[in-house]
């Protein structure tokens, strides 16, 4: 059974929520314009954040045996906690303050939330989505 992860991002200043379903093996790219210099088929998912201070791929947060871990890719600083990662992988979880942006003091601060969830947050769609094709095809 698959296992996916609710990752959000809620930012500190205006409470504007980011939220992503991923799974082991992906990469979430954070930044002012998020998989413009990858190739896209490597990047499942990004989140686009419009502000000149970031960089365009300031931040990878990659899942790993259903862990996250956050990799700066910018010029600008990526800090978790208030701790700035100098591009090492650093394992965020639900309740880490991630921040992004040019200093520790002068940066975008964003709330996360991780929340593990299982395939079967899927089956009940699956099924409305059958039943509503079948529906579609007997008339």
């Amino acid at each position: 059974m698959a296992k996916y992860i609710h990752f959000m991002l809620k930012d500190r200043a205006n409470g504007k929520k980011y939220s992503e379903l991923v799974q082991d093996g992906d990469e979430l790219v954070i930044g002012r314009n998020p998989g413009s210099t990858r190739k896209r088929l490597e990047v499942r998912t990004c989140i686009p954040l419009l502000d000149s201070n970031l960089s365009r791929n300031h931040v990878v947060v990659a899942v790993i045996n259903s862990r996250l871990f956050a990799y700066d890719t910018s010029t600008n600083g990526t800090y978790v906690n208030g701790r700035k990662i100098n591009g090492e992988g650093v394992v965020l979880g639900n309740g880490d303050v991630l921040g992004l942006g040019l200093t520790e003091k002068d940066h975008y601060d964003f709330d996360v939330v991780v929340k593990q969830e299982s395939d079967n947050i899927f089956s009940g769609l699956k099924g409305i989505l059958s039943n509503a094709f079948e529906d579609s095809r007997v008339k």
